[in-house]
């Protein structure tokens, strides 16, 4: 019979003889094998091949293999139907399911590491050394021998494995940033200290900037290297105000870091250099209205007037007062 199996399939069908096995009863036997992913292919089909090697019985004939490899599908229409010794009827048995237990959180918290699992998969696609553990951790807490405790145990190991993955995507502390203009560029340093790429969603936020270019920015991160992101923004005031950045995978499902700037904006709005300029000419036209009323009423006083001839109130000046002085 043709091999089914291979190493992309985690599982293979082995059609075995009955070997007297349960009296009464003839028929083929078949078994699904559950193959680890980390099995060498060549090494597990030379092994099979040499078990379904009819060559070499003792007394000369060419015997029987003793497995023979292939897929569920063909080991159901191969396989013959079990009957009973000396009778020609189908043998029938009947299937008892476990009684039901209560799983408490365990389906809800799978569904929560499942979702995280699925965001790590998009953070570094086509990683099965990163996402493989993962995944099998979480297929293996659903073992029937496992209790409450157990399983919860699984899904946090689970849990700590993708964390351990997105604690090498580092990025830039929180720092302050300054800007001439009403519009630059803030620099973003994410490093990725993983051997294989990252995709990730860059998110940004504030109430006082404009993102020209989107606040949703795409990025995918070199391996074993710091790579540097420009934002560019836009500024609708001056002063400081907050600029909070959250890097998440590539479907955004998975979070992955957080940082927090502070843009400080020097230039002035288009608002605040008018009031400026309003400001400025009212303080030059009362000075200059002041200055001339001032000039104006110095030459309506005549050069008799007491506060220029130095007379008293009632008019007399003393016989050596310069009439002029004062003026």
């Amino acid at each position: 019979m043709n091999r089914g199996f291979s190493a992309e399939s985690p599982r293979a069908c082995l059609s075995l003889p009955m070997c007297g096995s349960q009296p009464g009863v003839t028929g083929q036997r078949g078994v699904a094998v559950s193959v680890p992913a980390t099995t060498d292919p060549i090494a597990l089909t030379t092994f099979l091949n040499g078990l379904a090697d009819p060559a070499g019985a003792g007394n000369g004939s060419a015997g029987e293999p003793m497995v023979a490899p292939q897929t569920l599908d063909r080991l159901v229409i191969t396989t013959t139907l079990a009957t009973g010794r000396n009778r020609s009827t189908t043998l029938v048995r009947g299937y008892e399911a476990d009684a039901p237990a209560d799983l408490g959180r365990y389906p809800s918290d799978l569904r929560s590491a499942r979702g995280s699992f699925a965001g790590l998969e998009n953070l570094v696609p086509e990683t099965p050394t990163l996402t493989g553990p993962v995944d099998h951790t979480l297929l293996s807490s659903g073992a029937r021998n496992l209790d409450a405790d157990q399983r919860a145990a699984m899904v946090g190991a689970a849990r700590d494995q993708i964390g351990a993955v997105t604690e090498q995507i580092v990025v830039t502390p929180e720092q302050i940033v300054t800007l001439t203009s009403s519009s630059g560029k803030v620099p973003l340093n994410l490093e990725n200290r993983l051997q294989y790429p990252a995709s990730v969603r860059i998110v940004l936020n504030s109430a006082k900037l404009d993102f020209p270019e989107g606040s949703v920015i795409e990025e995918t991160l070199a391996p074993a290297q710091t790579t540097t992101i420009n934002l560019p923004v836009e500024t609708r005031a001056s002063g400081a105000f907050p600029l909070n950045v959250t890097i998440s995978s590539a479907d955004g499902t998975l979070p992955v870091a957080t940082t927090r700037y502070t843009v400080r904006s020097t230039a002035i709005s288009g608002i605040g250099l008018m009031l400026s300029i309003g400001a400025g000419l009212f303080l030059l036209i009362w000075w200059a209205r002041h200055f001339r009323t001032a000039r104006r009423a110095r030459k309506l006083v005549g050069s008799s007037h007491p506060t220029l001839s130095g007379a008293d109130p009632d008019g007399y000046a003393p016989p050596d007062t310069d009439p002029m002085e004062g003026r």
